[in-house]
C-alpha cells in the first residue's frame, strides 16, 4: 500500500473514521454532514465577511517600500483623451501589428514607456504602438522579466 491509513475521531459526532496518514493533521470530520454542523457554529456576522484586521499595513504581505503605482482604472480608460490617443495609435500604424505586421485580428494599443511610470507620456501618440495579442504578451513577459532583474 502506498500510503498508510490512520484512525481518527470526529470532533462533532465522535465516530471513528480513517484517513491517509499525510492528512492526519488536517482531518477533523467524518463527513460532509459533520462539517456542515461545524459550519453552523460559526457566528452569522463572521460568515463570508473579510477580516478587516488584515488590511493595509496590518496584512502580513504589506510592503512599506513599495512604490505607489497608478493603475489605469475604468474611469481613466473611458476619458476622451485616452480614446483619442488609442484611435490615433491605431490609425498611425494602419491597423497593423508593429512587430509582426499582422493586419486586423485582436490588436491592442500599447504604451512604449509604461503608463504608471511615465504619466507625462500617457497620451502622446509617439508613446504608443499597436501590437497583436501574441506580440503584446511576449513584450509584457520580456518587460516583467527585465523588471525582476
Amino acid at each position: 500500500m502506498r500510503y498508510s491509513q490512520v484512525i481518527l475521531s470526529c470532533v462533532i459526532c465522535g465516530n471513528d473514521f480513517s484517513v491517509f496518514a499525510y492528512r492526519s493533521t488536517e482531518a477533523k470530520f467524518c463527513g460532509y454532514n459533520c462539517y456542515g454542523e461545524f459550519r453552523k457554529t460559526i457566528p452569522a456576522p463572521m460568515k463570508g465577511k473579510p477580516n478587516l484586521k488584515l488590511r493595509g499595513e496590518n496584512h502580513p504581505n504589506w510592503n512599506t517600500n513599495r512604490e505607489q503605482v497608478i493603475r489605469r482604472t475604468r474611469k481613466e480608460i473611458n476619458t476622451l483623451e485616452y480614446k483619442a490617443w488609442r484611435k490615433e495609435v491605431f490609425e498611425r500604424h494602419d491597423y497593423r501589428c508593429f512587430d509582426c505586421g499582422e493586419k486586423g485580428g485582436i490588436l491592442q494599443a500599447d504604451h512604449i514607456y509604461p503608463w504608471a511610470k511615465f504619466p507625462r507620456l500617457r497620451y502622446m501618440p509617439e508613446n504608443g504602438q499597436l501590437l497583436c495579442l501574441k506580440c503584446h504578451r511576449e513584450k509584457t513577459h520580456r518587460y516583467s522579466l527585465a523588471a525582476r532583474l
